[in-house]
């Protein structure tokens, strides 16, 4: 009878790393990725200030430097012959001396329509209205700085960054358009991306490993208590028949064990003459003696598919059930009588086997109760068992018969307390 379970204890660990780990990477992605782009709108922000610093700074050497020839590139009256005018060379140093300073590529000046009123740009025409470009849109209407990406012919990109240039009164004069290289803004996006994702990633390398070593210790803990309370449970199945603990499981929290009749083959054996012996020998001897011949009947019983429902001292309570219950219980009386012979212990024992109906239930109070088997048929079984001598096993008519097997031994018959008719028993030594 298999009563086994599954009694691991809660898997917490890989709980943690199936459900918690995932969830907390999601979380910590999802951290990096809001502060990665709002410190990328940030630099993007602080970016487009410095280029309006940089335009101002222009827009200031050109007044310093070559005041007429800027005045006149605000007024329009430069017109296209900037290369030939003096103030247009003049203007195209002055501007020239600026960007090389600032780093800047290339620079075009629009004035407050989109109009191109100069540009260092080769092949670019003076006086063209520009009506694409929502960055340049952006500097006209709303006075704020934008950015766009130019790509160049031989493959490069450089940034193009439009800023209105204002008069003292706040006033648009013109828009500048800086073409930058990208090293600059993309070394800001990429050191505050880091810096962004650095300590997100720091504290959730951190959280890990507490989490980590908090659940292992959870876990070991849980690991040791689920291994006490395994050991405990197997130390209490031993006490306790295999159909209790089944009925144990069947019943589950804080259910009622079930109560059944059924037909049940019962076997009962006892030490012969263990009085005696128990008298002549020391306790240590006594228990020794007992544990060694009831280890030979539980495990012949265990082994047969039996059931040991309980010990009364020296006796044994089992049970067998199935269509070949009788046959099996027969053979395990055969089977225990020889090794018990074999093994030359100073007792033999004598056993009563019948066949009928038990009840099978929990008797006793909520404090304290059995599980066990009940009824006539015990009784009965019990009686055969004092009727046997040693090394003598003593079955009822029906269960010889069910049992199929030969040399059953004498017939005769016994009278038994409770029943009217006498009992046909076999006597098999």
């Amino acid at each position: 009878m298999s009563t086994s379970t599954d009694h691991s204890a809660f898997p917490l660990k890989r709980h943690f790393y199936r459900r918690i780990v995932p969830m907390l990477v999601a979380f910590v992605v999802t951290l990096v990725v809001v502060s990665s782009l709002s410190a990328r709108d940030v630099m993007k922000t602080i970016y487009l200030e410095q280029a309006q610093q940089r335009a101002g700074l222009v827009a200031d050497g050109l007044h310093e430097h070559a005041p007429d020839a800027w005045a006149a590139l605000l007024d329009n009256k430069l017109g296209d012959d900037i290369a030939t005018s003096k103030n247009g060379r003049k203007l195209s140093t002055a501007i020239a001396r600026e960007i090389e300073s600032l780093g800047i590529v290339r620079i075009k000046v629009y004035d407050v329509s989109g109009r191109t009123l100069y540009s260092t740009e080769p092949g670019a025409v003076i006086g063209k209205l520009e009506t694409q470009g929502e960055a340049l849109r952006t500097a006209i209407l709303d006075l704020k700085p934008a950015l766009d990406v130019q790509n160049e012919p031989d493959g490069s990109t450089l940034y193009e960054v439009y800023v209105p240039i204002m008069d003292a009164t706040g006033d648009l004069l013109a828009i500048f358009e800086l073409y930058e290289k990208p090293e600059a803004l993309n070394t800001l996006l990429g050191n505050a991306m880091i810096t962004a994702a650095l300590p997100s990633a720091l504290l959730f390398a951190i959280l890990v490993i507490g989490l980590f070593w908090m659940v292992s210790r959870a876990q070991a803990d849980l690991n040791r208590h689920n291994a006490r309370l395994r050991q405990l449970q197997d130390q209490l199945s031993s006490l306790v028949s295999d159909s209790a603990v089944a009925a144990a499981q069947q019943a589950g929290e804080g259910g009622e064990l079930p109560v059944q009749r059924r037909v049940e083959t019962i076997f009962y054996s006892d030490i012969r003459d263990f009085t005696s012996y128990s008298e002549a020998n020391s306790p240590e001897n006594v228990i020794g003696f007992l544990n060694e011949i009831m280890e030979i009947q539980i495990g012949a019983i265990r082994d047969a598919g039996g059931d040991v429902d309980k010990l009364i001292g020296d006796a044994v309570l089992a049970r067998f059930d199935g269509s070949d219950a009788e046959r099996l219980a027969m053979e395990t009386a055969s089977l225990i009588h020889q090794r018990i012979s074999d093994a030359d212990l100073p007792r033999r024992v004598g056993i009563g086997i019948f066949t009928g109906e038990v009840i099978a239930g929990a008797v006793g109070s909520a404090a304290r109760h059995d599980y066990t088997v009940i009824g006539d048929t015990v009784n009965v079984a019990a009686r055969l068992c004092t009727e046997a001598g040693t090394e003598e096993t003593v079955v009822d008519l029906g269960t010889a018969r069910r049992s199929q097997m030969e040399d059953l031994g004498d017939e005769s018959k016994i009278t038994v307390k409770g029943r009217d008719e006498p009992l046909v028993i076999y006597r098999r030594r």
